[in-house]
C-alpha cells in the first residue's frame, strides 16, 4: 500500500501534483536510486520534466517522503545517485 506522510501530502498538493502521478513514478519508474538516508527516489519523465519521489519501503507498505517536478532534465539524467 503506499501511503503519504504529511510533508509528502501537503508538497503534492501546493505541486499540484497527482496521486496517480505518484502511484506510476513509483511502480513504473524509468530510474531509481538511493539517497545518502537510504531512501529511494524514483524518477519518471513525462514531456519537459521529471517526477521525483522520495520514498521508504517499511513492511508492505511504500510511504512516500516527498515529491517534486523539475524542468533540470539534463541535471536529473546525468544523476550522480547511485543506480538501485
Amino acid at each position: 500500500m503506499i501511503r503519504l506522510t504529511k510533508h509528502a501530502l501537503e508538497r503534492i498538493k501546493s505541486r499540484n501534483i497527482s496521486f496517480v502521478e505518484i502511484r506510476e513514478a513509483v511502480m513504473r519508474p524509468d530510474v531509481t536510486f538511493k539517497d545518502k538516508y537510504g531512501n529511494t527516489i524514483a524518477q519518471k519523465q513525462s514531456n519537459d520534466k521529471i517526477l521525483r519521489v522520495v520514498y521508504r519501503k517499511k513492511e508492505n507498505d511504500i510511504i512516500i517522503i516527498t515529491a517534486y517536478k523539475t524542468s533540470k532534465i539534463r541535471k536529473y539524467l546525468k544523476a550522480k545517485e547511485k543506480p538501485e
